[in-house]
């Protein structure tokens, strides 16, 4: 039962409530995401007027508007997600010149449909981001959005704003560039299925996606090369495991297995990371605000707490003035790999960190080991990734964005 609260109790009476809806049997699987979209307030619906501005410019792009884009439809672009995946808001693509890995990412241009100050874009900001459950989406964007026109569905053409890297064999970033474009997914590739053309060597697999098992050998060796540099900064990779709800056909809960995560998973990780860092080290070159990604490093009264903990397991932790660095932190979570209590240590790590938040002034990524991160890869279903869209189109322009401007992104 949904209801709310009329009057508090005093001393000398109960408080009083009243039932506003019956949800239904608490056992029921429907019954229970309901509750739990009732519980904080999540809105399932769009208003009319959101529902007519997304039908009406959820269309295919004009001849104008493609002409005026970099045009990277014949080149070989693949998304890389899971199975279960509806929205593809980032596709991604390789070549190896002079020496040097070439990578585009390319990420659904969402801010072109989604104007700011419409009934849409009010909407996105109320919900500020796609809410998943394991048989449901919530999405931020109605379908005709999300999982249409911006959506890089394979074999259609979709307009992006992409990233051009060209990096060295160390990791390093030579060149970066950054542009309006318009791409057609070549495949809609599954993780599963890369691991089984790169890891498991599948005939089968291999076959039917002969064209592109070189260019997916190309990306698995620029992830790790890019890992390895990330990895030697001292980003953390806390090696603590997801689950994944498996539910039957009546959509109850059959079994709690765990999430696979192989390097498919990491390609995509790496190459989102390298993106969103080189937009953001881009906009604060050119000296755009923007809405930074940050995560602080731990307190120095939680880090002291633990140092006694460490030692009784055979571990040092290393504190200078009172602070540890990543690499610390990561030497450490290497030390102890493999061990028996390497998921206990990981655990009391991951708990002393604080959460990363978005913020206008850039204080840098502990996490991450980065000193200029922002999120921008994932637009569809992220506010503040349609934010930085929004700012990165000015900077494409050369426009400014004056103070009283801000609040209208």
């Amino acid at each position: 039962i949904a209801g709310e609260i009329v009057k508090y109790g005093t001393p000398h009476s109960a408080p009083e409530g009243k039932a506003i809806e019956v949800l239904g049997d608490p056992d029921d699987p429907e019954v229970q995401a309901q509750a739990i979209i009732f519980r904080y307030g999540l809105p399932t619906t769009f208003s009319p007027e959101a529902k007519d501005y997304a039908s009406s410019c959820a269309q295919p792009a004009g001849p104008e508007e493609i002409g005026s884009r970099v045009d990277l439809r014949a080149l070989p672009t693949v998304t890389i997600d899971g199975e279960t995946a509806r929205d593809f808001d980032d596709a991604v693509s390789i070549e190896k010149k002079n020496g040097l890995y070439r990578l585009t990412v390319s990420i659904a241009d969402v801010a072109h449909y989604v104007k700011p100050e419409t009934a849409l874009d009010q909407e996105a900001y109320q919900r500020s981001t796609s809410v998943y459950f394991p048989d449901r989406a919530i999405p931020m964007l109605p379908e005709e959005i999300s999982n249409g026109i911006c959506s890089l569905n394979p074999l259609k053409e979709r307009l992006t704003q992409s990233v051009l890297l060209e990096i060295d064999n160390k990791g390093e970033v030579r060149c970066e560039t950054f542009f309006r474009s318009v791409i057609c997914s070549h495949a809609r590739l599954t993780y599963t299925e890369v691991r089984r053309i790169l890891v498991d060597g599948d005939a089968e697999c291999i076959e039917r996606r002969r064209e592109l098992v070189d260019p997916l050998k190309r990306m698995e060796e620029l992830a790790r090369i890019l890992w390895e540099r990330r990895k030697a900064m001292g980003s953390l990779d806390f090696d603590l495991p997801e689950a994944e709800v498996i539910l039957d056909l009546q959509g109850m809960p059959e079994d709690i297995v765990r999430a696979e995560r192989n390097i498919a998973h990491r390609i995509i990780e790496e190459f989102m990371i390298a993106a969103n860092e080189a937009v953001a080290r881009h906009l604060t070159k050119k000296g755009y605000p923007t809405l930074y990604r940050v995560h602080e490093g731990p307190e120095e009264e939680s880090l002291r707490a633990l140092v006694p903990f460490f030692l009784g397991l055979g571990y040092r932790l290393p504190l200078k003035k009172g602070k540890v660095s990543p690499k610390d932190i990561q030497g450490l979570l290497e030390t102890c790999r493999g061990k028996p209590e390497e998921r206990t240590l990981n655990r009391v790590l991951l708990r002393s960190m604080k959460q990363a938040r978005y913020e206008p002034k850039n204080i840098g990524h502990f996490g991450l080991a980065s000193t200029c991160y922002t999120h921008f890869t994932s637009p569809i279903r992220r506010y503040p990734d349609l934010i930085v869209h929004r700012i990165l189109g000015r900077s494409f322009e050369g426009k400014t964005i004056k103070p009283k401007e801000k609040d209208d992104l």
